[in-house]
């Protein structure tokens, strides 16, 4: 028996389960975050009034947290989002230049939603899929 032709041990699956939990982790928290906010464009109040005045603004969202808005820009629709201001003229500054104007009810995600979309949901699809390639 030759010592040297050992076969390197075999990790256990949990490991590769382990891994596989922290890389998920790490996406939802990093990188899911950072894609689907890339499209909107962060702006200041100001800058919000200013392109209102201009006429560039002809759509309007405001919720209790953001003011998301789409304007022209070279023909291209830009999205952006400002932080909401307590401006009780706000709405009536909207109308007067055209804007089409909505309201959004405060929406809070449950948090069991959330954890079964983002954690349990890739788990047990990574688990099927080693099931399903340890049957073969």
């Amino acid at each position: 028996m030759n010592l040297n032709s050992k076969k390197p041990e075999k990790r256990p699956l949990y490991v590769y389960y382990i891994i596989a939990v922290v890389i998920i982790i790490l996406l939802n928290v990093f990188a899911l975050p950072a894609i689907s906010e890339r499209s909107v464009k962060q702006t200041d109040y100001t800058t919000f009034l200013k392109a209102v005045d201009r006429g560039k603004v002809y759509e309007a969202t405001i919720n209790s947290d953001y003011i998301y808005y789409t304007m022209k820009v070279d023909g291209n629709d830009v999205y952006c989002k400002t932080v909401s201001v307590d401006d009780k003229d706000l709405v009536s500054h909207l109308y007067d230049a055209g804007v089409s104007i909505e309201g959004t009810a405060p929406q809070r995600q449950s948090l069991l939603l959330s954890l079964i979309a983002g954690y349990i949901l890739p788990i047990a699809v990574l688990f099927f899929l080693d099931a399903g390639s340890a049957r073969r």
